[in-house]
């Protein structure tokens, strides 16, 4: 099996870096708080994995600084706001202003919904606080049939809850998610993308599971990476970075699973040195 090529993702992150400091999907796009934030934590998982110290070289620009700083008076919704503290955090920006105002925004604008909670969740962890607001244990996803996300959102609340968790049927029903090529679809029987491979990784990690075929998803995942450096959804599909960080997160998810197991893949993200953004 290849290794991914991290200098190369480097590269493709940093052709994507506009003149104020943000991120955009394509050089040609204008910046968004989620490309910036997919940008940031893309290389902060392969300077987790790796001897780099690539947000200090690569980021921690004083345009980048004011940027993010600026991105937290946008009050979108939950999950900008989460992508917004969580790049701030990155950085080194003090998020304490944050936490009252938080809370506020919080009790006035949460949803029964699995997606406000989860979200929710993330964001008190990044700010340092505890994540108090009752939940409702009957709330269930509003949909006839879960989406890959969707499952992973409702095991990631149900344990913050310490409520319980149908391990056997949860982890059949991602196991089933898995594709004959190797990826993950939405759900059981559907076409595989790259997102699905994170997020059923990513559930399957969290009930202590692991995929049917390791190998096949890491080949599967690979196989997105082009001559950009940047991932597709799909092989031989165009590259953004979205795809790019649901990739490096499947593969840092799948390194994390080799660490734990005897029989290791052979090549995993790769140790070696990763030049930073020039």
């Amino acid at each position: 099996m290849k290794e991914v090529d991290l200098n190369s993702v480097v590269k493709f992150i940093c052709d994507r870096k506009k003149e104020d400091g943000g991120f955009a999907q394509t050089p040609f796009l204008p910046h968004t708080i989620e490309d910036t934030f997919h940008a940031i934590s893309i290389l902060q998982q392969i300077q987790q994995n790796t001897n780099s110290n690539l947000i200090n070289k690569s980021i921690n620009t004083d345009k980048t600084i004011n940027y993010l700083t600026h991105s937290l008076k946008l009050w979108c919704n939950i999950k900008t706001i989460f992508q917004s503290a969580y790049s701030c955090r990155a950085v080194g920006i003090d998020l304490d202003i944050l936490k009252t105002k938080v809370k506020e925004y919080f009790t006035k604008t949460i949803k029964n919904n699995i997606c406000s909670y989860y979200y929710g969740i993330m964001l008190f962890n990044i700010i340092n606080e505890e994540f108090t607001f009752p939940f409702n244990n009957t709330l269930i996803i509003q949909n006839d049939r879960y989406t890959s996300k969707e499952v992973l959102m409702l095991i990631t609340v149900r344990k913050y809850y310490n409520l319980p968790v149908d391990i056997g049927y949860l982890s059949t029903w991602l196991e089933k998610c898995q594709t004959c090529d190797g990826g993950f679809g939405f759900y059981p029987g559907t076409t595989s993308y790259i997102e699905n491979c994170h997020f059923c990784l990513k559930a399957l990690s969290l009930i202590g599971s692991k995929p049917i075929d390791i190998a096949g998803v890491y080949n599967f995942i690979l196989a997105c990476q082009t001559k950009s450096g940047g991932f597709a959804r799909k092989n031989n599909a165009a590259p953004f970075l979205d795809a790019t960080w649901h990739a490096i997160a499947g593969l840092s998810i799948l390194n994390s699973m080799h660490s734990q197991d005897e029989k290791r893949l052979k090549n995993g993200i790769s140790t070696k040195s990763v030049k930073q953004c020039r």
